[in-house]
């Protein structure tokens, strides 16, 4: 694994392989010493004898590689066994080589990181000032009212401050190990916990990116969320050990409103889609399709720039096309050392700093439990997860003063009406810090304008 933050609620970057049974017979069980693949076909004609022949009976190490599924991206899955010489290096080169296919990638993992907890909260990430997200202003003129936000991660636990605004999800986990729940897909978007809690990966992630979303809070003055009014659509990917890539992709497809195979479609397709998720790899040409085709049904999609003070360039979804990546900012303004840079990020945005101070932080749900959900609670939490909430959240207030934007309008006005960073951001943090308040006020004029 990359770097990843010990002690606080954020994504870190994994570098293993996502072994799953095939999705098939998503209950069957599963084997570590089963590979998957994501095989783009050369053309139609190659796509249709891939899908009814396979590749029985060819030569080159493909003969023990079987057809699974066909995905919502139009790739096909294909699953093989690791062995004698056959690893997931020698089967990929071997899928390459064949006249049948255009391209092939390993259905790799991605996965968040750990959280802490503690007993106040101030927001200083919504506040008006030189290091807020300018949300207290922009509650004045939205506050996400029909909205719906999806937050593709570890699915979500029940909670007061989000009860009567989650909406029914879906779980995307083709692993019934990952899933720990006994089975493959399911529309109990649940998070399941943890088998062991030792601090080394993270719990509850998605209540906590969920409630920095659009959580309610204490009071309708202060709430944890940049949009309280919003819909939470909780889509789950991350399990266990992680997400593949093929369950994520596919996730966000359907939480835009798209087909997948198997799955009923989605009644309440989002405007936005929230990827507190991080791989470390460049975008994959399945992730990048997946995002095409999720925003072109109107979804903006937004991503973590992932917390392993790399160049985002290098991490997946972060560096997809079209996606609004998003670093994140300490309560002073500047970069967090922890945050991922470069090129690709579009802004910034609160994401807090946990180390050495708590409360430097940024207050969110979560839920008491370990391996099983307990009591609803809340914790400190730092990261680019965050950061991509509040930005996520600014969306939704958006759409819902103007239902009419399109992502890239969107994309555009947040990214044009961010404020100056307090401190400079030499290795590149975007265009400025989140400024809310401006980002609705021009959604608003845009409205009026088309009118």
């Amino acid at each position: 694994n990359a770097p990843a933050r010990a002690t606080s609620g954020v994504i870190a970057c994994a570098m293993g392989l996502a072994l799953t049974a095939g999705a098939a017979n998503p209950a069957r069980a599963e084997s570590f010493d089963v590979a998957t693949f994501i095989v783009k076909p050369a053309d139609e004609s190659a796509s249709l004898k891939l899908r009814t022949q396979g590749l029985a009976g060819t030569a080159d190490n493909t003969r023990d590689i079987r057809f699974v599924r066909t995905l919502a991206t139009g790739h096909l899955l294909f699953e093989g066994t690791r062995t004698g010489d056959a690893s997931e290096s020698t089967m990929t080169q071997s899928l390459q080589r064949h006249p049948w296919v255009a391209d092939v990638q390993v259905n790799r993992l991605l996965t968040a990181s750990t959280h802490v907890d503690a007993a106040d909260a101030p927001s200083w990430n919504h506040a008006d000032t030189p290091a807020g997200a300018g949300l207290a202003s922009a509650w004045a003129l939205s506050r996400g009212k029909g909205s719906v936000v999806a937050v593709v991660d570890s699915g979500i636990t029940a909670h007061p401050d989000l009860a009567d605004r989650v909406l029914p999800g879906y779980d995307f986990i083709t692993s019934p190990r990952r899933a720990r729940d006994g089975n493959g897909r399911d529309a109990d978007a649940r998070d399941e916990g943890l088998e062991q809690c030792d601090g080394s990966v993270p719990n509850w992630h998605g209540t906590q990116v969920a409630g920095l979303v659009a959580a309610s809070g204490n009071s309708s003055e202060n709430p944890i969320g940049a949009a309280p009014e919003a819909h939470i659509l909780p889509v789950r990917v991350l399990g266990a050990d992680g997400g593949n890539t093929v369950d994520i992709g596919e996730a966000i497809i359907w939480a835009a409103g798209g087909h997948v195979e198997g799955v009923p479609d989605n009644p309440t397709p989002a405007q936005v889609i929230n990827l507190s998720l991080s791989g470390n790899w460049p975008c994959d040409t399945f992730s990048a399709e997946a995002i095409r085709i999720a925003r072109g049904l109107g979804a903006t999609v937004v991503a973590a720039a992932g917390n392993g003070y790399l160049d985002a360039s290098h991490t997946s979804p972060a560096s997809c096309p079209g996606v609004l990546t998003v670093a994140a900012t300490t309560r002073f303004g500047a970069r967090a050392p922890y945050s991922n840079f470069g090129p690709v990020v579009r802004l910034a945005a609160p994401g807090g700093n946990t180390s050495p101070v708590l409360t430097d932080g940024i207050w969110t749900t979560t839920n008491a439990g370990c391996s099983t959900p307990e009591d609803p609670t809340y914790t400190w939490f730092d990261g680019t997860s965050a950061a991509a909430a509040h930005v996520s959240g600014t969306a939704a207030l958006m759409r819902a003063v103007n239902p009419g934007l399109e992502p890239r309008d969107v994309r555009d006005i947040i990214i044009d009406t961010t404020s100056p960073l307090p401190a400079a951001c030499p290795e590149g943090c975007g265009s400025g810090l989140l400024d809310a308040a401006s980002a609705v006020r021009s959604a608003i004029h845009s409205k009026e304008g088309i009118e």
